[in-house]
């Protein structure tokens, strides 16, 4: 019976060892939230809220180290060709068409001989490019058309950075120049500033030359007539008119000068004829005694 109840009280004592034992693990296991870990030991993983912040921060982060975009900067070419019996009328329809579109026409030059040819250059509005060349293969017969586009966009930005730091530069040139003290020195100041400002103006001009390029697209028109047909003639009043005018002036100046030339040479056509008389009426009377 003894050995019994000692029996046990050491085993209620075991079992309260253990769960004291236990009670400081299950407090470890579940720190306090914001509690640093220990070390050595791996950190928790962070939770959801906190994992979508860091995501952002990093893209934002991303976002403000990344390079400028370049702007699309396109200049439009274009090339055609065309064949019509027809090449004067066909070419001040182009120059019409151009003009009703915003634009207009640059140079032009005209040949006539066995097969008559016309060229023009149009400039018009980038956004009506499409348009004109439409317009255009509906006057006459396309030989060949060809478009040509060039992305300055990369230029365009290499340009302006360009012109910004050189803006620096001459800030940097004007500062250095209130504060030069030798006359040597404000002559190398001078002569520096004037070579950053004549390449600013430089890069400016490119860059208004480029965007004049950009905002006005070019096409190229070339008219021909048919190979072996000869260039119509057109008949006109007026052509005939001055024709004639011109035929009766050149008869009118001929008589003239004849009229002129008779006045001028008569004495000495009188004077000729008046020896010849003579001449005639003296031989006659050296016969008369001898008959």
């Amino acid at each position: 019976m003894r050995l019994a109840r000692t029996a046990g009280l050491a085993l209620l004592a075991v079992l309260a060892a253990m769960m004291f034992g236990c009670a400081p693990k299950a407090e470890q296991a579940a720190p306090p939230p914001g509690a640093a870990a220990a070390p050595g030991e791996p950190s928790a993983p962070p939770s959801a809220p906190a994992a979508a912040e860091a995501k952002s921060q990093a893209r934002s982060g991303d976002a403000a180290e990344a390079p400028r975009t370049i702007p699309r900067k396109i200049i439009y070419e274009g090339y055609v060709t065309l064949e019509s019996d027809k090449v004067g009328d066909v070419l001040s329809q182009v120059a019409a068409v151009a003009r009703r579109l915003g634009g207009y026409e640059g140079n032009m030059e005209q040949s006539a001989g066995d097969r008559q040819t016309a060229s023009i250059v149009l400039r018009v509005p980038a956004e009506k490019f499409g348009a004109l060349m439409t317009e255009i293969a509906k006057l006459g017969r396309v030989m060949s058309r060809r478009v040509e586009a060039k992305d300055v966009g990369e230029e365009w930005v290499d340009l302006e950075a360009r012109i910004k730091t050189k803006r620096q530069e001459e800030e940097r040139l004007l500062q250095l120049l209130d504060k030069a003290g030798g006359v040597s020195a404000l002559l190398e100041v001078e002569r520096e500033l004037s070579r950053v400002r004549g390449e600013i103006e430089q890069a400016q001009g490119r860059l208004r030359f480029l965007g004049n390029q950009v905002d006005l697209s070019t096409v190229h028109v070339e008219v021909r007539s048919p190979a072996g047909v000869a260039p119509a003639a057109t008949w006109r009043a007026t052509t005939v008119i001055k024709s004639a005018c011109q035929d009766f002036l050149v008869i009118g100046h001929a008589v003239l000068s004849l009229v002129i030339y008779v006045l001028v040479m008569l004495p000495y056509w009188l004077a000729f004829a008046g020896l010849v008389w003579w001449t005639r009426r003296r031989r006659r009377g050296s016969r008369e005694p001898g008959l």
